[in-house]
């Protein structure tokens, strides 16, 4: 019966599986025969094992001769994983990971291989790869200095150009040292309050003088951001600095001067924007890194890495989306527009706005139309939350109703807008009650840096990056306004009748069941104490929080039956996670511990198993992920 189900299970699995003895097959699954392409399963058993791999591996070895390597290893470690990459009947090359279990009877030597195809997660590697190295591109290859600098005034980086600038032969002059050294006497103070501003999370400007490395006195103007860094997710600035020195040196180029000072207001922009898609970056990096581990945690589990792999493809997607928004002003966008029904786009950014404005605006959707237009749908997004943003703003004193609305316009109607091609088009309308616009303004408010809100409320790329886009997708964009009355937007985009369409994607999350059990929480952080504390209140766990081990494990002692559950940090002051564990366990041996860490060479988590910790998690962790493993363990407590 057993040996029944054991061939049970070695047939259905979704890995492949084969047996090698003595060097020949002897017994495959069916996930074997289909990842190979072989037609049957005894035209697989009747090949000789040399004959799926290419004739040399990814890194230049004889296939044969790191196979036999490989087996050696195997046969001495009991097991082995590792890559590889094989051969399909119809000659593709393509990865797999392998792992590869050695059995000897003292006679015959006999080999279990299992195969999972790696190609896609090789992909997405790669993609990202790619992305990062985009990035970097940029970063290394802008003609003015870019720098993050820490509070301190500690240089973390610095671009060529601004190596350069700084009289600099290479990074080890300048990085990891403090940046005031550089800034003349005079301005030194200036300077460190003005990167404390930044530190402080505000945007600033400053035009100050540096003693360069290589003797040279330079005149500079720099606006920074400020940015999240680190694991201490602290704030940094991120500087974008010109070299004034010629322009302040000629007194006769006066008016270049103030040219080049209203240039300065455009890099306040593409600081802004840099600093806003590095804070973006890190978050969709940041998604990336976790549903990865999660999809290493549960690679036995094709249902769960199917859903983590979705979210790293999307992720990936978000991260090339974001570097392509950098390209906005240098080109025409050549991304391959798709049929979209615009009003499901609609739909998807109202909520958003419904969660994040003020109830001091009405929000008023109409949607008359559900014709589709060529469209990139990440742009059309783009351009209704930039519209309804700056209508926002318009109201953001006063309140008001902010209405979108979507129509069609039918060719031949006698519509005013006489510049557009005959044919049939949706007109999307944003419109606002606030404060309006002179004529004067009407007429600016498209040209990429002009606006007219105060310093800190944004610079004006907006509405560029919309004219761009509309201008791109073969549609027109006209501003109605009136001074105390309100603005309107209306956008035409050509309908199309194809009729592929992109649908909107909802994901769903298990649904968690309030809890009332007692749960001990004991974290050196502050921040993580109190937010994981009402994290686990909110979801209806009963909750004491501790800052050390020491006095959670007093209170402990006095009554070991008071808590159903305990969460620790690993890394705490007197007494650390994995030791305040061991005492309860003790104390109490069947008592439920989650251990939770950001990073602990001090123990692995199979010797955190073997302790009797029920689980260990990673931080930063999903509220949501923390929520379902307690309701998991608490479960089958009871």
């Amino acid at each position: 019966m057993e040996k029944d189900k054991y061939k049970e299970l070695f047939e259905r699995s979704a890995d492949a599986i084969l047996i090698i003895r003595d060097g020949k097959f002897v017994d495959c699954n069916a996930a074997t025969v289909k990842m190979l392409c072989y037609s049957n399963k005894q035209e697989l058993l009747n090949t000789h094992p040399s004959q799926l791999s290419p004739e040399r591996q990814p890194d230049g070895r004889m296939s044969y001769e790191k196979a036999n390597e490989i087996i050696k290893i195997a046969f001495k470690k009991g097991s082995h994983r590792f890559e590889w990459n094989h051969k399909k009947a119809n000659g593709d090359i393509f990865p797999v990971e392998v792992l590869l279990t050695a059995v000897t009877d003292g006679i015959n030597k006999t080999l279990h291989v299992v195969w999972r195809d790696i190609s896609e997660r090789k992909q997405r590697e790669k993609a990202l790869h790619n992305n990062i190295e985009l990035l970097d591109s940029i970063f290394t290859n802008l003609p003015i200095c870019v720098k993050l600098i820490k509070k301190d005034g500690t240089l973390i980086d610095m671009n060529p150009s601004g190596l350069s600038m700084v009289g600099a032969l290479s990074k080890n002059d300048v990085i990891g040292k403090n940046i005031y050294d550089l800034i003349a006497d005079e301005d030194r103070n200036d300077f460190i309050r003005f990167n404390e501003t930044i530190c402080s999370g505000k945007e600033a400007g400053l035009t100050f003088k540096i003693n360069a490395l290589d003797g040279n006195v330079h005149h500079m103007d720099s606006k920074a951001v400020p940015i999240h860094y680190g694991p201490k997710n602290e704030i940094i600035q991120l500087g974008i600095t010109r070299d004034i020195t010629k322009q302040v040196k000629n007194r006769v180029e006066r008016q270049a001067l103030r040219n080049q000072l209203h240039q300065a207001q455009k890099m306040e922009a593409i600081g802004t924007l840099a600093g806003g898609i590095a804070h973006d970056f890190n978050n969709i990096l940041s998604g990336i890194f976790g549903f990865s581990q999660l999809a290493k945690d549960y690679v036995n589990d094709p249902v769960k890495v199917k859903i983590y792999i979705e979210e790293i493809i999307s992720g990936s997607k978000k991260a090339a989306e974001l570097v392509q928004q950098i390209l906005t002003f240098s080109r025409k966008s050549t991304n391959e527009k798709k049929p979209v029904k615009i009003h499901i786009i609609i739909k998807e950014a109202l909520k958003l706005l419904r969660a994040s404005l003020p109830s001091t605006i009405d929000i008023k959707g109409m949607i008359d139309s559900h014709d589709m237009v060529m469209a990139d749908p990440t742009k059309i997004h783009q351009v209704i939350m930039n519209l309804c943003t700056n209508a926002y703003h318009a109201m953001s004193d006063t309140g008001g109703t902010l209405s979108v609305a979507l129509k069609q316009i039918k060719k031949g109607t006698g519509t005013p807008e006489s510049n557009l091609p005959p044919k049939d088009y949706i007109r999307l309308e944003v419109k606002d009650t606030g404060r309006g616009m002179t004529k004067e303004t009407i007429e600016k408010i498209f040209d990429p840096y002009f606006t007219t809100k105060d310093a800190d409320k944004g610079t004006g790329l907006g509405l560029a990056v919309v004219h761009a886009i509309i201008e791109e997708h073969n549609g027109l964009i006209k501003v109605d306004s009136v001074e105390g009355k309100g603005s309107s937007f209306k956008i035409f985009l050509p309908i199309t009748t194809q009729k592929t369409i992109l649908q909107s994607k909802e994901t769903t999350k298990t649904p968690l069941c309030p809890g009332r059990e007692r749960i001990m929480l004991v974290d050196d952080e502050k921040n993580i104490r109190e937010s994981t504390k009402s994290l686990l209140e909110h979801y209806g766990y009963i909750v004491r929080s501790f800052s050390n081990g020491m006095d959670a494990l007093e209170v402990f002692k006095n009554d070991p039956l008071k808590f159903d559950l305990v969460i620790s940090d690993i890394t705490m002051p007197g007494m650390t996670g994995d030791i305040f564990s061991a005492n309860l366990l003790e104390l109490r041996p069947d008592l439920p511990i989650i251990l939770c860490s950001g990073f602990s060479e001090k123990i692995s988590e199979r010797e955190m198993t073997e302790i009797g910790i029920k689980k260990f998690l990673q931080k930063p962790i999903l509220s949501h992920e923390l929520a379902s493993e307690i309701q998991k363990i608490l479960s089958k407590k009871s």
